[in-house]
């Protein structure tokens, strides 16, 4: 399945469309974007982007929740990875940033 961070233009070597085993991919922090290509038989260069830790040795099992990226709690979708989300998970991102958000505070 393709993915991609949507934070990110797609210019850029982390907002590529790359291969992945999972929608939410992009939101898990085994997510390693990187260009997997190879050299054509003509000379020219063929751009794979794959997820490394997918690549080299699989995905983790089992697979790590993902951090998902919500503006409030309106919201229904990941920002970064574009996932719709339930309720549940709407609240429990929006919870997890203000708790990130109010160590960085205390720091």
């Amino acid at each position: 399945m393709k993915v991609r961070n949507k934070l990110l233009s797609k210019g850029e070597y982390g907002g590529r469309e790359a291969e992945a085993s999972d929608e939410a991919c992009p939101c898990r922090p085994c997510f390693n974007i990187h260009d997997c290509g190879y050299t054509h038989t003509q000379g020219r260069w063929v751009r794979r982007m794959y997820c490394l830790t997918n690549w080299k040795q699989g995905c983790p099992s089992p697979l790590p929740e993902p951090q998902h990226i919500v503006v409030s709690r309106r919201a229904e979708h990941c920002r970064r990875c574009g996932v719709w989300l339930t309720r549940e998970q709407v609240l429990a991102a929006t919870l997890l940033s203000e708790l990130e958000t109010i160590s960085k505070g205390e720091m």
